[in-house]
C-alpha cells in the first residue's frame, strides 16, 4: 500500500507522470544489489541485520511523516527517501530467509524459505490492490 501512497502523492504534488515514474522506479533501483545483500546476511548477525534493516525503513517512514506533517516535503525528498528505503529492502529478503532457515529444522528448510517468500510476495501484491481499492472507495483520506 506504501507504493500506491507515495506515488499518489507525488502525481498531487507535481502532476509529473514522468516523476511518479522515477520514484516507482526508485524503489527498485538497488535490486542489482541482491546477491551482495544475500552475502552480507550470511556473514553478519541476521537477527541484528534484520533490526537494522526495520529500523531503517521506520526512520524513513517517520521522516516522511515528519516532512509532510510540516509541509517541508519536496519531491527529491521523497525520492531521496524512497530511494533509501528500496537500498534497506534489498537486504530484507534474504536476511528474512536466512532467519526461516536458522529457525527450523533442516529437514523444514524449504518448506520456511517458500512460505517466508510466498507471504512477502503476496504482500507485495495485494498492498497495492488493497491501496487502489481504499483509495477508490473512500478517496486520499483512507490512505494517510
Amino acid at each position: 500500500m506504501e507504493t500506491v501512497v507515495v506515488v499518489w502523492y507525488v502525481l498531487n504534488l507535481t502532476d509529473s507522470p514522468l516523476l511518479v515514474g522515477l520514484t516507482a522506479t526508485a524503489r527498485l533501483g538497488f535490486n542489482f544489489l541482491a546477491l551482495f545483500a544475500g552475502a552480507t546476511a550470511d556473514m553478519v548477525s541476521r537477527r541484528i541485520l534484520m533490526m537494522i534493516v526495520q529500523g531503517v525503513l521506520a526512520s524513513l517512514a517517520f521522516l516522511m511523516i515528519i516532512l509532510i506533517a510540516t509541509d517541508y516535503i519536496e519531491v527529491w525528498h521523497i525520492f531521496v527517501i524512497t530511494l533509501a528505503a528500496g537500498l534497506a529492502r534489498v537486504f530484507q529478503m534474504p536476511t528474512a530467509q536466512s532467519l526461516a532457515v536458522d529457525s527450523v529444522p533442516t529437514d523444514r528448510i524449504s518448506n520456511a524459505v517458500a512460505l517466508i517468500s510466498g507471504a512477502m510476495n503476496l504482500a507485495l501484491i495485494l498492498g497495492p490492490i488493497l491501496g487502489g481499492l481504499l483509495f477508490d472507495l473512500f478517496g486520499p483520506r483512507a490512505l494517510t
